[in-house]
């Protein structure tokens, strides 16, 4: 995952810190805020909150860093917080959300391109796009599972592969059935 990866530090001692990177544009470090009442939001090349933003990471109790995360810091073996800009945010926990990028190199020597998929303004992906059926914009290739949905499950990628191949065969019959 490299570059791609996003930091979120997490908390659940009530003495400890909370920091993440990143993910904050569209209240996406919200969420966290329900776990522990210690949070920091490290921007981590990502833009300023906005006037609105910043004051609703303020309402939640958010404090905001500038600055890119290093690495995560311990000592004995045991996460004391992460770096930024060389120094140390404490924290108890990280928990890491990375960014998916559709393997597409088959897709692609078909004329197929994985394109930006966005949460919000938020491009947290790529993907192929495609129909329900899994039909792509070149005729007799179908995508299923996170190729075209990032974000969906082992069970809703079987179901999108399920529809994908009922597809297929509906188009060969039709294609015999044309002949």
């Amino acid at each position: 995952m490299g570059i791609d990866t996003v930091w979120w530090v997490a908390s659940w001692s009530a003495s400890g810190h909370c920091a993440t990177a990143a993910f904050w544009a569209e209240g996406r470090s919200n969420p966290l805020t329900q776990w522990t009442d210690d949070l920091t939001l490290v921007l981590h090349d990502q833009p300023e909150p906005d006037a609105e933003q910043g004051r609703m990471l303020a309402n939640r109790g958010v404090r905001v860093i500038s600055g890119r995360a290093e690495k995560v810091a311990e000592s004995a073996g045991r996460l004391t917080g992460l770096v930024v800009d060389g120094e140390v945010v404490a924290a108890d926990a990280v928990v890491v959300a990375g960014f998916m990028r559709a393997r597409s190199d088959v897709l692609t020597s078909l004329g197929l391109e994985a394109v930006d998929f966005k949460m919000g303004e938020y491009v947290a992906a790529t993907h192929v796009p495609a129909e329900p059926t899994g039909l792509t914009a070149v005729p007799g290739v179908y995508v299923a599972g996170n190729v075209t949905d990032p974000g969906a499950q082992v069970i809703a990628s079987a179901a999108a592969g399920l529809m994908a191949g009922a597809s297929i065969n509906m188009e060969l019959i039709m294609a015999d059935a044309s002949r």
